[in-house]
């Protein structure tokens, strides 16, 4: 079968599509129709096949349909395959995949809401109302706040691979804060640091880019109708004396084990209903 078959069966299927890009077949559809659109007006629009112009037909090896460069690119940031694994799989050489690559992260940084953009426009916002238009919610709305970790190549140098290996994930990471709202749109984003670095300092050392609304977050003086409500997990044990200014909402923990005790504390039954409560909230 041949390599182009196989991504189209790919693309028509909604699990495998999902599996491949972590998008759905409807928001997958949605991202293709802005990139067609920003194609034809680019000057790199001869890059890419039209439906009268098969990607394999010689003297034209080096053109892909706009659906497959997209399909390249998002598992690139997903799985981070190298660009040796796309010139087998797409039957391109890795220059040009190197091009369609720089090509759609361009583009797509244009034309989608990345979360600088949407944390630049929150930070414009002058009333509750503005805000709550994007991020929906009690308050001023509701957050999920949660360090994200990615994988990388272990490095070479002894005296940093230290850095990036992270016990908790026991595997090499590198560690972001990530702020997103309950529409599954992110839209905030920290700083990217070694692994081994606790969510909490992260958070602390780099706080969520949201300007002025970020500041009513630390002001114990803020009003309950413009709190955040913001869901974090146990690693952000102790925020709360940070952000007086929010409505911070997370899991409760297990008692710890008293002296003299054999074994931990254990939770109510409200507290474990209260708990798969939160989990479901914060599960995105």
């Amino acid at each position: 079968m041949h390599a182009l078959e196989i991504l189209e069966r790919i693309i028509s299927d909604e699990a495998k599509i999902h599996a491949a890009t972590l998008q759905n077949r409807k928001e997958f559809e949605f991202i293709l129709k802005k990139f067609e659109n920003v194609i034809k007006k680019s000057k790199d629009a001869p890059l890419f096949c039209d439906d009268k112009k098969g990607s394999d037909d010689p003297g034209n090896r080096c053109s892909i349909y706009p659906t497959h460069a997209l399909f390249m690119y998002l598992p690139r940031l997903k799985d981070a395959p190298t660009q040796a694994t796309l010139e087998a799989f797409f039957g391109i050489d890795q220059f040009t995949a190197c091009r369609y690559l720089q090509f759609c992260d361009k583009m797509l940084g244009l034309i989608l809401p990345t979360p600088y953009k949407i944390s630049k426009e929150m930070s414009k916002c002058k009333a509750v109302s503005e805000v709550k238009e994007i991020i929906p919610g009690k308050g001023s709305g509701a957050l999920l706040v949660d360090g994200t970790h990615t994988p990388v190549r272990r490095l070479s140098d002894k005296g940093r691979r230290e850095d990036t290996y992270s016990g908790k994930k026991r595997r090499h990471t590198f560690n972001t804060t990530v702020t997103s709202a309950r529409n599954d749109i992110v839209i905030g984003l920290g700083r990217t640091v070694v692994g081994t670095t606790h969510d909490l300092k992260l958070l602390r050392d780099d706080s969520i880019p949201f300007g002025r609304w970020v500041k009513k977050m630390y002001d114990k003086d803020t009003t309950e109708n413009e709190m955040f409500t913001t869901y974090m997990g146990l690693g952000y044990l102790g925020i709360q004396k940070d952000l007086p200014g929010a409505n911070v909402i997370m899991s409760r923990k297990r008692p710890r084990k008293k002296k003299g005790a054999k074994e931990r504390g254990t939770l109510t039954d409200a507290q474990k209903r209260y708990n798969k409560k939160v989990s479901a909230w914060r599960i995105l």
